[in-house]
């Protein structure tokens, strides 16, 4: 086993405190561990594997616990220019969550001839994440409650955010009192007191500037990565897990930028499921969605903006026969013409999206813009970033998804324009306007709004390419 001292000495130390007890008798349960080691650290992780063996493991036992962690994009929504935050580390989190006496020997496992029971919840533990997140994430919320003030929450780190180094010092101290009643341990290395600038989930938040970004380290390595990608005519399965893991660090910066790595994820999934490990030919589409990267972690240089402005309310509709939207006194009405009317509902509810974004999106620049529909697949498809697994085909090769091309292209506009837009289900009977120039039913337009009557969409689809 690599890292055996450090297991041996952190075996020691948790029997000292009570977590792994020594037992005479054999565990009904045994478990094989293993260590990782701490990211930028010469710390291990010791992990005990209930995921084996595979038909009764300890994992496969346990309920689901359906849960999301709450992104950094949720969270910087709430903070404002001037902010101030703190952040707070908890040490070893699931390692202070105590186990059913019937569990005792559910994580065993046996180290040089001894037989050690594990009383704690430990790392490998399928529903561990759930349970300590629902913990921090009851801590966060009542605390918002009682202070009035934002807090960010991704499982073991918490950061406080307010107007003033007073409000959140108070906080602070108020959140460390808190987690130390409840047994957790506060790593106190970690603790940062109330600043303009922070580094939280491993990016820089600048409440000056207002912005988000990359340390440069970490985007240099991006860049490098998706430039041999792009030197190679095929890809192996290890390479194109490691590309989705870097970008995957850099979408949490540029909000709607997930979306341009779809494809790798859904190639991704293809890949493993189909049982294909050595290097296979970059498709087309994924190519271009590298270069896309690459141009624009050049444009952004790994720093993007934190929109602030509530813009406006902004709505749409389209019927079979043509389209409209509304943006303050503005409105466009277009009649389709073929082939588009020959596309799905859905897709012309999201082109709807896409035409008032390329007509709109230089004014909503640097603002949160609420987009008002009528139809909840285009409100999913907007807010997610993304379709749903079973409108796919099966064949990745020839996958060729038009509403993921649309949704790419209006998250490019969103990105270059810098616009957060959140999709909000409204029934047809209120979007008034909309659903009357989807008909052209146009004596119910007010006279006062500057109406456009467009003729054909304003350029083709994947311009963002």
């Amino acid at each position: 086993m690599d890292h055996l001292e450090k297991v041996r000495a952190q075996i020691l130390e948790e029997t000292k405190l009570g977590r792994l007890v020594p037992v005479n008798h054999t565990p009904f349960r045994l478990n094989a561990i293993g260590a990782i080691p701490k990211a930028g650290s010469e710390e291990i992780r010791r992990i005990t594997d209930t995921s084996r063996p595979i038909g009764s493991a300890v994992n496969e036992l346990q309920k689901d616990m359906p849960f999301s962690l709450e992104s950094i994009d949720v969270f910087l929504t709430k903070i404002k220019k001037g902010y101030y935050i703190a952040l707070v580390d908890l040490c070893t989190a699931y390692r202070f969550i105590h186990i059913f006496i019937e569990d005792w020997d559910v994580q065993s496992f046996e180290f040089e001839g001894i037989f050690y029971q594990d009383r704690f919840m430990g790392f490998g533990l399928k529903i561990a994440p759930a349970t300590f997140s629902m913990l921090t994430t009851a801590i966060r919320d009542r605390l918002e409650k009682l202070l009035g003030i934002p807090i960010g929450v991704y499982l073991d780190e918490l950061a406080p955010a307010g107007p003033s180094y007073k409000i959140v010092m108070e906080a602070l101290i108020l959140l460390v009192t808190m987690v130390e009643s409840l047994g957790f341990q506060v790593n106190w290395k970690k603790l940062q007191k109330p600043s303009k600038i922070v580094k939280y989930l491993g990016l820089i938040i600048n409440t000056d500037t207002m912005t988000v970004s990359i340390p440069q380290d970490k985007m240099q390595e991006i860049k490098a990565e998706i430039l041999e990608a792009l030197k190679l005519e095929s890809l192996s399965l290890k390479q194109i897990e490691r590309l989705v893991g870097r970008l995957n660090f850099y979408s949490r910066a540029v909000r709607g930028s997930r979306t341009f790595m779809r494809r790798m994820l859904d190639y991704l999934k293809f890949r493993k499921r189909t049982g294909q490990v050595a290097p296979a030919p970059l498709l087309k589409g994924l190519r271009n969605d590298l270069i896309w990267w690459d141009k624009m972690i050049e444009i952004c240089n790994g720093t993007a903006h934190i929109p602030q402005d509530l813009a406006a309310h902004w709505a749409t509709d389209a019927s079979l026969i043509a389209c409209g939207a509304v943006f303050h006194k503005e409105a466009f009405v277009l009649k389709w013409t073929h082939p588009m009317t020959s596309y799905h509902i859905n897709i012309l509810e999201l082109l709807t999206v896409l035409f008032s974004l390329r007509r709109w999106a230089n004014q909503m620049s640097n603002s949160i813009v609420k987009l008002l529909v009528d139809n909840s697949v285009t409100m999913s498809w907007i807010n997610r970033g993304k379709t749903k697994k079973s409108e796919k085909p099966k064949d990745f090769q020839e996958w060729e998804d038009s509403a993921m091309d649309i949704l790419r292209e209006i998250c490019f506009l969103c990105i270059k324009y810098n616009v957060a837009v959140t999709a909000q289900y409204i029934p047809s009977a209120e979007n008034v306007i909309p659903d009357a120039l989807s008909r052209l039913e146009f004596s119910k337009i007010p006279q006062s709004l500057q109406l456009t009557h467009l003729t054909a969409p304003p350029a083709s689809l994947g311009s963002w390419q």
